[in-house]
């Protein structure tokens, strides 16, 4: 398993920002796991002008990183199956379409496409302080497109 990198923030910075009761109720070595979690979602879902310093990252990247780490202590940053939740909280419809002995069901969101890429807009307004810019896991970078 592959070494989780440092959190751009301590866990004792962090606390100035965050008082979620999840987050008060660990102890710091769950909270340094948890930053260091939010730094992965930092790191994979925006991208900077500037590289970020990290020996002395900006008060933006740092606020950002301790936001995030209080999402993954009260398990909002990556819902898992575990939670029960495997639809980030959206409400999916199943249809089922049956002819002669072939039957198809697909599940689809009915939200109509309310769903953003921007889980966590304080998040991304502290990032584009920062000089930095979302990318998005459904970004036009990754859409299929029809022609």
């Amino acid at each position: 398993m592959a070494m989780l990198p440092t959190a751009y923030v301590t866990a004792a910075e962090a606390d100035e920002v965050n008082s979620s009761v999840e987050w008060l109720a660990l102890d710091v070595a769950e909270k340094d796991t948890a930053l260091s979690w939010g730094r992965v979602y930092l790191d994979s879902s925006y991208r900077c002008n500037d590289p970020i310093n990290e020996a002395e990252p900006s008060d933006n990247v740092r606020l950002a990183n301790s936001l995030l780490g209080d999402y993954y202590a009260r398990g909002l940053l990556y819902p898992s199956s575990e939670s029960g939740d495997e639809t980030g909280g959206r409400t999916l419809t199943a249809k089922t379409v049956t002819a002669g002995s072939v039957s198809i069901s697909k599940s689809y969101d009915e939200s109509g496409g309310s769903s953003s890429i921007d889980n966590y807009p304080d998040v991304t307004a502290a990032m584009v302080n920062a000089g930095c810019s979302i990318t998005g896991a459904g970004g036009i970078g990754s859409m299929e497109l029809i022609r």
